[in-house]
């Protein structure tokens, strides 16, 4: 079979990331192109219709677009609770632009065990996949480096159901002042 540890390692953060979405209630979209955004969350929300007081289901118009990245070279430091990764300066600086713009991009990082054999365990009881995603928005600066940029992402950014909820909720009130 010709698929590659990099086909693997996007499969598994792409699970991850849907399996939380669906836990949080959350649409995920995924563009026809690349340009530099993997997906984009949306929230559903429930209306009633006047007509006939059956509540139905829209998706909303407050959105978070996200890059995903997975690896197995990243560190921790323990003292500062971070996870530590060297990002490529290119996807650096389209997450920098677009934190400008009206619509911010979020870093995704899968952080897999070094080892291969202990990304995934299946059993008829559960299904284990280490390690998990963290989330990443840039508040700096470009950077004129031209290989690697040095990130730091705070162990509470555990990409889980009650983060994606605060991200679109931050980012709905963010819009509401951005437009007001």
């Amino acid at each position: 079979m010709a698929y590659t540890e990099e086909h693997t390692k996007e499969s598994l953060s792409r699970a991850y990331v849907s399996i939380v979405a669906g836990m949080a209630g959350i649409i995920i979209s995924k563009p026809d192109h690349d340009y530099g955004v993997d997906g984009t969350f949306a929230p559903v929300k429930g209306t009633v219709d006047d007509g006939d007081s059956k509540e139905r289901f829209l998706k909303g118009a407050c959105k978070i677009d996200y890059q995903l990245k997975a690896t197995t070279v990243w560190s921790y430091d323990n003292e500062k609770k971070e996870v530590i990764y060297d990002l490529e300066a290119k996807t650096y600086n389209d997450i920098v632009n677009r934190s400008s713009d009206d619509q911010p991009l979020i870093l995704i990082l899968m952080c897999l065990p070094k080892d291969k054999e202990k990304w995934l365990d299946i059993s008829s009881e559960e299904l284990i996949l280490r390690n998990c995603c963290f989330w990443w928005l840039s508040s700096g600066n470009k950077t004129k480096n031209r290989g690697k940029v040095r990130i730091r992402i705070p162990e509470s950014n555990i990409l889980n159901v009650d983060a994606i909820k605060n991200l679109l909720d931050k980012e709905r009130v963010r819009r509401m002042e951005f437009f007001s």
